[in-house]
């Protein structure tokens, strides 16, 4: 989660976690399909080539044939604009966006895996707690990023807390129940091992995906190839789908007891999304905001605590 005020700078993508993988013994130094010349880092363990959209595995030279990505649909004073919008919300900013200098757009082309999964989670756990388990309930609901399904909670949002609390208070005793759900998700994982740090959720809209082709990345962009392969992806992302369902499963129940997931990842798909990198200063600061360059969305990024 990124901290209000953070700062980076200018020319640099910020990275949190970052990790030192083992370079290949047999380096490509050219496309092996159209000849052209590749100059990958000692991190990527997949290259797409810029030139004929090829994409190859630096171990094995194995082609890459489940390859996708997004169009951009911004210009860089869009992307400008949809940054100035994010640097005003707040409490204590105001004029952000008329103070602050633009520094920098840049265009990048992140790599993510996207997983479909299909999971059965088995549950138990104790409920009927009144008010307090409803309020339980509630927080962990709106606390997971990653739910797009609150159908229990609509008449929240209509009547408001407090008139929906009351009205799902009850005088009962607490209740062990037993019970399960199934779900199903396009799961996406950046594939890269340093995360950036702005992007603090970022549900990549693979429905929109086309077929890469190289002819619609500009010229002018820059593109990050993918530091670790589907095996681990899988691992990775089976992990989080199953901390999420051990979280929903938690908000359906006062207290729980047990949880059993059996989480199902399918074969992943390598899927290069536009995002614009908006650099600003301010105040003797630097910050960076981040936005989908395919819908326009605010993916994250720094502002200054205060600014009057």
């Amino acid at each position: 989660m990124l901290s209000a005020g953070r700062s980076t700078r200018a020319e640099e993508i910020p990275v949190v976690g970052a990790q030192q993988s083992e370079q290949p013994e047999d380096i490509i130094t050219s496309c092996p399909k159209c000849g052209a010349p590749i100059n990958p880092s000692q991190e990527d363990l997949i290259v797409t080539c810029r030139y004929c959209g090829f994409t190859v595995a630096m171990a094995g030279r194995d082609e890459i044939k489940s390859n996708s990505m997004l169009e951009n649909h911004l210009h860089a004073q869009q992307a400008v604009e949809a940054a100035q919008k994010y640097m005003d919300k707040g409490v204590f900013r105001s004029g952000v966006a008329r103070d602050a200098q633009i520094t920098n757009a840049k265009l990048r082309y992140l790599p993510f895996w996207a997983f479909p999964v299909t999971t059965y989670t088995a549950y138990s756990g104790t409920t009927g707690a009144g008010l307090a388990g409803e309020i339980h309930q509630v927080e962990n609901a709106f606390a997971d990023k990653r739910a797009s399904k609150l159908s229990k909670f609509g008449s929240l949002l209509k009547a408001g807390a407090s008139a929906y609390l009351e009205s799902q208070q009850k005088k009962q005793a607490p209740r062990t129940v037993s019970l399960s759900f199934s779900s199903h998700y396009i799961w996406p994982i950046l594939a890269r091992r340093s995360a950036i740090a702005e992007i603090n959720y970022y549900d990549v809209p693979t429905a929109k995906k086309i077929p890469f082709d190289v002819g619609r990345v500009p010229s002018d962009a820059e593109f990050l190839n993918t530091e670790f392969k589907q095996e681990e992806a899988k691992l990775k992302v089976k992990a989080e789908v199953e901390n999420r369902e051990r979280n929903i499963a938690r908000g359906k129940v006062d207290t729980l007891q047990s949880c059993s997931v059996d989480a199902t990842v399918g074969d992943g798909e390598l899927v290069h999304a536009p995002v614009w990198f908006v650099y600003y200063s301010l105040s003797g600061e630097n910050y960076l905001i981040l936005v989908d360059g395919s819908e326009g969305k605010i993916l994250g990024g720094g502002k200054p605590l205060f600014h009057k």
